[in-house]
């Protein structure tokens, strides 16, 4: 997942369409500031990184302004190139790592895709919230509004109880 700067007015921004750019841009090391501020990735509700993986997707200078707003008020143009660069490399980063765990954790077994289970992936992530809702009788938007890692915890829990069932009706 690369991300490409194409037209935003970022302080100290090399000349985009030079190889020093590229060389630049891959040399500089994740971090998770932007702005002076410290993000923590954990403390992202499950609305947000579903924002947040969409809006990085598609790679647009837009999105990328959307991104940035969701953890600063401050305007992307007084945001430093080098921060900004480090700060969407460690979050693109991150986000790939747990998306890998969330797909580790969807239950799918033979008899589920044999139904047909698939059909139900272009909801993407309303089909957990949904899922978890019913689990909880709360509403899919309460979900959205628990923290990213704590649905992943009741997902992790969902996904070895299901393996025990399974086991236990053998």
């Amino acid at each position: 997942m690369d991300v490409k700067i194409k037209d935003i007015k970022i302080k100290h921004l090399p000349k985009n369409n030079t190889k020093a750019f590229e060389i630049y841009a891959n040399i500089i090391p994740a971090n998770n500031i932007i702005c002076g501020k410290e993000v923590n990735f954990m403390e992202l509700t499950f609305d947000e990184v579903s924002v947040i993986k969409r809006l990085l997707t598609r790679n647009t200078d837009e999105s990328l302004k959307m991104i940035i707003k969701i953890f600063t008020d401050e305007k992307i143009e007084n945001v430093f190139y080098y921060e900004l660069i480090a700060f969407i490399k460690w979050l693109t980063k991150t986000i790939i790592e747990f998306q890998t765990k969330e797909n580790e954790l969807s239950v799918t077994d033979a008899k589920m895709l044999s139904a047909g289970i698939e059909r139900l992936n272009m909801f993407g992530e309303l089909n957990t919230k949904i899922q978890l809702a019913e689990q909880f009788g709360k509403l899919p938007s309460d979900i959205g509004k628990m923290t990213y890692v704590q649905v992943l915890q009741i997902m992790s829990y969902n996904s070895v109880k299901h393996q025990i069932q399974k086991e236990l009706n053998k």
